[in-house]
């Protein structure tokens, strides 16, 4: 029950945030497409909010849930784009006390519904995303998203899944070494990202997200063929560093310091996921 909660925790605020990135990016001529996002986006806010509401005083809260510039990344960017987040369930979690007691008893039931219910809208989110990307490719549709952005927050759609019907069937999940082969792949991709989606004129920002995107190219080489001394080591430092310049990079668009056309909360964002990986790394998930 535990692991469900942590997993919950993380992954269902991941996923109304990717439904958000979609919808905000499309056009009005995609009004339907909109729409489908910002109900997928409330559907994930509720299961988010029962899953809160569950940990209350029996889990830990772990860094990769929320971060100290959730909140304010939320409130800003829905000032600037008017899209509506339920910000009370990031105070509520930013707020809540550790774990005083892991009984699981009375919770059980409602943990394995919350399980469910988030497995049948991971399917959906799933669908939204294959579907938007299949558009674009045939040309058939514009969105201001790169393409292997919704491929890429469509495989942690499918990581999500994957972990939930494992738990749902009680099987192992993906070896430690799959897991750091994904996540890799994964902090790649988003110093790639981010060093495409800064302004021009931003030139030392974009020189070090493209030394990150290096560095993660041979952390992913590495990754695949794992055993070489120090190699796990190398790779903690490279996504800490990588979480201090998403860090770097939240507290300056909340400052309004950088140039880029991200949204504050895509950078706390980019904070959680790679908060994620260094729990995986330090066998704390």
């Amino acid at each position: 029950m535990e692991r469900s909660l942590k997993l919950n925790l993380f992954f269902l605020r991941i996923m109304k945030e990717h439904a958000f990135f979609i919808a905000a990016a499309l056009l009005p001529v995609n009004a339907d497409l909109v729409a489908e996002g910002e109900r997928i986006h409330s559907y994930f806010s509720e299961l988010l909010g029962r899953a809160v509401k569950l940990a209350a005083g029996r889990v830990d809260i772990l860094p990769d849930a929320v971060t100290p510039y959730t909140l304010k990344a939320e409130q800003k960017t829905g000032a600037l784009t008017r899209f509506s987040f339920n910000t009370e369930i990031t105070a509520t979690e930013t707020s809540l006390s550790k774990r005083q007691a892991a009984d699981f008893a009375d919770v059980t039931d409602s943990v394995r519904r919350l399980n469910n219910d988030a497995i049948s809208a991971t399917r959906v989110i799933i669908r939204y995303k294959t579907k938007v990307l299949n558009e674009f490719l045939a040309c058939r549709l514009f969105t201001f998203n790169y393409p292997l952005l919704i491929d890429h927050i469509r495989r942690e759609a499918l990581e999500f899944l994957d972990h939930l019907e494992n738990l749902e069937r009680g099987t192992p999940l993906a070896s430690d070494a799959n897991a750091v082969a994904f996540w890799n792949r994964i902090m790649k991709e988003h110093a790639e990202f981010a060093r495409g989606l800064l302004d021009p004129t931003e030139e030392e920002l974009i020189v070090v997200a493209d030394g990150f995107a290096q560095r993660f190219k041979e952390m992913l080489r590495l990754s695949v063929t794992p055993g070489k001394d120090g190699q796990l080591a190398a790779n903690r430092k490279a996504v800490a560093d990588f979480r201090a310049f998403n860090v770097q990079g939240t507290e300056g668009l909340l400052e309004c310091q950088i140039k880029a056309v991200i949204a504050p909360l895509l950078a706390d964002h980019l904070i959680r996921e790679s908060d994620h990986f260094l729990l995986i790394l330090d066998n704390k998930i």
